[in-house]
């Protein structure tokens, strides 16, 4: 998932193991259950990414900022669901990999 940074913001503080479980859900649900949209929010800051099943395999994911019920499309980007699934869980790996060292 290397598009760039979301937020892009200094000073986010999300915690790591919701937003990856967060992600992992929603990758799973649409590569299981088939077409269908998921939300993924963000815990710090009116940010979110909307998921959907794209074709061949593919996910689209748009990156939403939302401010009074205005929402704002940051970025819109189409990844390989495969790739994506893998890349969380190498990312999932480090982060147990960093919590057992500590």
């Amino acid at each position: 998932m290397e598009q760039g940074d979301f937020p892009d913001e200094d000073g986010r503080t999300d915690l790591v193991v919701p937003v990856c479980t967060a992600w992992l859900e929603a990758i799973c649900s649409l590569k299981i259950k088939g077409p269908s949209s998921r939300k993924v929010w963000f815990m710090d800051g009116p940010y979110r990414v909307d998921l959907d099943a794209a074709q061949d395999g593919h996910i689209r994911l748009r990156f939403i900022e939302e401010r009074y019920g205005l929402e704002s499309g940051l970025k819109d980007v189409v990844v390989d669901a495969d790739n994506a699934l893998r890349d969380l869980w190498q990312a999932d790996g480090q982060v147990l990999h960093e919590c057992r060292s500590s």
